[in-house]
């Protein structure tokens, strides 16, 4: 019986011992268990940290980005962020604007649902339209890091060299022009497939320009080079098409590391809903394709694909009777009319009335080009200037100088059913050298507008360039800064002409409906905004130009500050990683 009740005891022993080996093991499990759910929990809580950190930096940049590109004085350059020298997060004003460190660096740190964010905002110290924010969160014990670059961009339509229309049923930009600078082509909404670039020859889109070479340029702009125009090529509605050796930028090397463009976008997603992201274009032959950018021949930018602009935030190319930025309900013309003074010279009739206190300079002289339907720059002087506190305050003053003339303009000059040409009486070239007055000499920028009469044969709206164009010796341009507007008429296909074959305009030029830029030599500094562009008078892809984006700056005459769409933010994620 003693042996019997030993054994029991033994086995009763053996099964406390499994029962409470059993008991441990999912006690232990349990617990390992609970440790790894709290441990996920707390990394998982880590990484909403950083998220929230990086989301709320993201958020303020981008509404300081929109804030300081509506601030006139901050942003001085139409490539660059204005927030690569500092951003100001209240937006009180410059005063209370915070620097980045040494090292390129603004440091944070934010205490978010029980645990911490850091996060750094870092500027890119060779694109300054690049900036990364970076963000670890802590939670815990835990931590989570996550990271994303930007790109902050103003895609208005200062920013671009050639600004396009629809083109009224033809390409928007034909021919083979070396442009320097950005493109912008707003197409036609209602006919999107429609061929409206075609770039033949040696053409180039470029992305930096060399003047101090140049005779005539060197001593006339500023600057007279430029490594980086920030250019884009931008196509709303429409396709391209590409030939011979064109090409839209080139290649980077170590001489020149700007030659790509910045970006090339062609085509609103919707046309091609299978493909949204990819560019479209087409060989001149007629080929279809889908471009991207493995070959940088013919098309060479770090991001190539669709239009990347909002419909809501995209520009339009500027009517005169489209939308102004002058006040409700007003038309760009209403805005300019209201720049001038309400002061409008018009084919046919008397002077018109003057601003309370203005004079006339010389009555007589203005009174002779009334009935004029076109006005020549030529030997004749020309005086509708208007004076206000002793002084030139608005019209417009032309002398001739042996073969050349100088002509003044005060602010807004609007000139209703006249043509302008700049010509000598036996045909030949005649150079004008410009001085370009604010109203009332406040600034130096002015604008010369060319209305067109809507009815009878003779309508005006008409400039013909025949000879150079500069700025005099007292500032070069866009320090003084003059806007040449013609508005067209529906008699004529064309409303700016140039007209010799080397010729060179340093400018801004408005042509309401064809801009012809012809001869083998002719050569624009400034920016053009045309419904189409051509390099020879059939605008059948012959000919050859330059023109060299001027980044115009603050200096803006006041028709051209009325124009809406002239900043627009572009906030791209580049790329976006948790580490």
């Amino acid at each position: 019986m003693r042996s019997k009740s030993g054994i029991a005891i033994v086995a009763t022993l053996v099964i406390l011992v499994l029962v409470g080996l059993l008991v441990f093991g999912t006690f232990y499990t349990t617990q390992i268990e609970q440790f790894v759910t709290r441990n996920d929990s707390t990394s998982t809580q880590a990484n909403y940290i950083a998220q929230a950190g990086l989301q709320k930096y993201k958020t303020a940049l981008f509404q300081n980005f929109r804030w300081a590109m509506g601030q006139s004085a901050v942003n001085a350059n139409a490539c660059e962020n204005p927030l690569y020298m500092g951003i100001d997060w209240d937006r009180n004003g410059p005063g209370a604007m915070q620097s980045f460190d040494s090292q390129g660096r603004m440091v944070f740190t934010e205490n978010i649902a029980g645990g911490q964010a850091n996060v750094i905002i870092r500027r890119d110290a060779n694109d300054r339209n690049y900036m990364t924010i970076t963000s670890v969160g802590r939670f815990a014990g835990a931590q989570s890091s996550v990271r994303a670059v930007f790109n902050l961009a103003n895609a208005g339509l200062l920013r671009y060299a050639v600004v396009a229309g629809s083109g009224s049923g033809q390409r928007a930009i034909n021919g083979s022009a070396n442009i320097r600078g950005g493109v912008f082509i707003e197409g036609d909404e209602t006919d999107p497939m429609r061929q409206v670039f075609v770039g033949s020859g040696n053409m180039q889109v470029a992305n930096s320009y060399d003047l101090s070479g140049s005779s005539l340029l060197s001593t006339r702009v500023t600057p007279t080079r430029a490594n980086n125009l920030c250019a884009s090529f931008r196509v709303r509605w429409g396709t391209i098409g590409i030939g011979g050796s064109a090409g839209l930028g080139s290649a980077n090397t170590s001489q020149n590391p700007n030659n790509n463009l910045v970006d090339i976008k062609i085509g609103d997603p919707s046309l091609v809903p299978s493909h949204p992201n990819l560019a479209l274009a087409y060989t001149t032959s007629g080929n279809s394709q889908l471009i991207t950018n493995q070959s940088c021949a013919p098309f060479c930018a770090p991001f190539v694909g669709r239009y990347d602009i909002s419909p809501s935030e995209s520009p339009r190319f500027p009517r005169l009777d489209g939308p102004g930025n002058c006040g409700s309900n007003q038309t760009w013309r209403q805005c300019i009319i209201a720049d001038a003074r309400n002061v409008v010279f018009t084919r046919g009739s008397s002077l018109p009335a003057l601003p309370a206190g203005a004079t006339w300079n010389n009555s007589a002289s203005c009174s002779a080009i009334l009935n004029l339907t076109t006005i020549s720059l030529d030997a004749t002087t020309i005086d509708c200037r208007f004076n206000l506190n002793g002084r030139a305050a608005g019209g417009f003053y032309y002398a001739p100088n042996g073969t050349d003339g100088l002509l003044e303009v005060y602010g807004s000059v609007v000139m209703r059913g006249f043509n302008l040409r700049t010509i000598r009486s036996n045909n030949q070239a005649r150079d004008i050298l410009y001085r370009a007055y604010g109203y009332d000499q406040n600034g130096r920028a002015a604008t010369i507008l060319l209305q067109s009469f809507t009815s009878g044969q003779n309508r005006g709206g008409v400039l013909t360039l025949n000879g150079d164009v500069l700025p005099d010796g007292t500032a070069p341009f866009p320090q003084q800064a003059l806007f040449l507007m013609a508005e067209g008429n529906a008699n004529e296909v064309v409303s700016v002409d140039y007209a010799h074959q080397n010729m060179t305009v340093a400018a801004m030029i408005y042509s309401g409906k064809r801009f012809i830029l012809s001869g083998s030599q002719a050569t624009l500094a400034g920016m053009v905004l045309a419904d189409s562009f051509c390099t020879n008078s059939n605008c059948n892809g012959g000919g050859s130009a330059d023109i060299y984006y001027i980044d115009p700056g603050i200096n803006l005459p006041g028709a051209l500050a009325a124009v809406p769409g002239t900043r627009v933010a572009v906030f791209q994620i580049l790329s976006y990683e948790r580490f």
